[in-house]
């Protein structure tokens, strides 16, 4: 039986904005969900490896022992944001656009892509040209920029690249990795990534899908442009799943690697 290490996992975790109110739009509002976003992931223990507040929605790159975690903390982190949001606008309004989307990242290559897909995002979509003109991101802790009141986990940030335990030399990897992408306009897409149930290599992809009946899923090669910094040796396969199914199928995957961890 192959084995599958738990710490190569993520979850991408995107939640959008109503468009017609675009609660995010604003940067006192963004930083305001930042802040939130700190207090809640202390709270809940959930370590968060990238990250980008966006005019219309967030993005969580996240690690955490148990789904059931994200979840609960997810919840009150938008209930407390409606709420804010709501006061802010003296009266009620719905901020947000249905329920948020979780997709399983697997591997330490795919992990590496979804943080620069996370940081390349407001550049990909015009609105900047440089990750660093974009304050509500991961880019400034990433970058070692930003020194206080961090949200990022650095040894899970670290943890997919090569530089495990230097912090200076992973930062100049990232660094580079970044430039590097908006040198060569490979930003990637984010949306193919967060439609996904599942992201990493087709020996995986098909591993943990087996159970699932093939009239409820599609397994597809995605193409290089959909990746940033795609070396082209390490093909991006995703999972995908109608929406009404997601959620429990995003479980079984979890409990599938967790049960394949304890029998090794």
């Amino acid at each position: 039986m192959e084995y599958y290490p738990l710490i190569k996992r993520a979850y991408l975790i995107s939640h959008k904005c109503h468009k017609r109110v675009s609660a995010l739009r604003f940067a006192k509002h963004r930083k305001w969900y930042v802040k939130r976003l700190r207090l809640t992931t202390q709270k809940y223990g959930v370590s968060i490896i990238n990250y980008l507040v966006s005019k219309d929605g967030v993005y969580l790159l996240c690690a955490a022992e148990d789904p059931k975690i994200l979840s609960g903390m997810m919840q009150v982190l938008q209930s407390s944001a409606s709420k804010e949001f709501a006061s802010r606008r003296g009266g009620e309004s719905a901020m947000w656009q249905g329920r948020f989307n979780a997709t399983f990242v697997y591997g330490d290559v795919w992990i590496r892509k979804c943080m620069l897909l996370l940081d390349l995002h407001m550049v990909a979509t015009g609105q900047i040209i440089h990750p660093a003109e974009w304050e509500q991101s991961g880019w400034f802790e990433l970058a070692g920029i930003k020194k206080r009141n961090k949200i990022i986990s650095s040894t899970q940030a670290i943890a997919p690249w090569e530089h495990k335990r230097n912090h200076e030399k992973f930062r100049e990897k990232y660094i580079s990795s970044v430039e590097a992408c908006c040198l060569k306009k490979s930003y990637g897409c984010l949306e193919t990534w967060t439609n996904a149930l599942a992201i990493g290599s087709f020996e995986w992809i098909k591993h943990v899908s087996e159970s699932i009946p093939d009239a409820f899923k599609t397994i597809d090669s995605l193409p290089s442009s959909a990746s940033p910094f795609d070396d082209g040796n390490n093909d991006t396969v995703a999972l995908i799943i109608s929406k009404k199914r997601r959620r429990g199928y995003l479980d079984m995957i979890f409990k599938k690697m967790e049960y394949m961890q304890n029998q090794t």
